[in-house]
């Protein structure tokens, strides 16, 4: 079955001009001169269609990092610095009302936030590379800068 029917469809050129053998040349249905990639080899100019597209390279993996303990006072105070570095900077980029209405995560979700608290805590997180390995965020670019030096303090 063609694409809305049109194998099913009938010409009425022969209407058009019963005078003329075989009817009118201008209304009757010509079929394609190429039906399908099947059937057809595609011409040499569109080859580069069928070319495969090679598979992107792996990410880096994410180091093992224990996520399961008890934190400390410094865990905590850190955990809460980078809270409201977040809330911060949402409300300086979008204001108080996408703040209030949304909340922080859309800078900085919540699973980053913890990931980049215990690779913090252990010591993975030093640059814009490990940033980006570690957590795969996705504005490690943008504000690397300024969580590192949170890190750092």
């Amino acid at each position: 079955m063609a694409f809305y029917e049109n194998d099913l469809i009938e010409s009425d050129h022969e209407k058009c001009a019963p005078t003329l053998q075989g009817g009118c040349t201008r209304c009757a249905i010509s079929p394609p001169p190429l039906c399908c990639s099947l059937c057809h080899s595609l011409p040499a100019h569109w080859e580069w269609l069928n070319a495969p597209f090679p598979a992107p390279p792996p990410l880096p993996r994410m180091s093992t990092v224990p996520s399961k303990y008890s934190p400390s006072a410094v865990d905590l105070e850190f955990r809460q610095l980078l809270n409201f570095w977040r809330r911060n900077k949402t409300r300086e980029i979008f204001g108080l009302a996408f703040l209030k209405n949304t909340g922080a995560a859309f800078v900085l979700p919540d699973d980053i936030l913890t990931r980049i608290a215990d690779c913090a805590r252990v010591g993975k997180i030093n640059s814009l590379d490990t940033l980006c390995k570690e957590t795969k965020w996705y504005h490690a670019r943008e504000y690397h800068e300024e969580v590192i030096r949170l890190i750092q303090e």
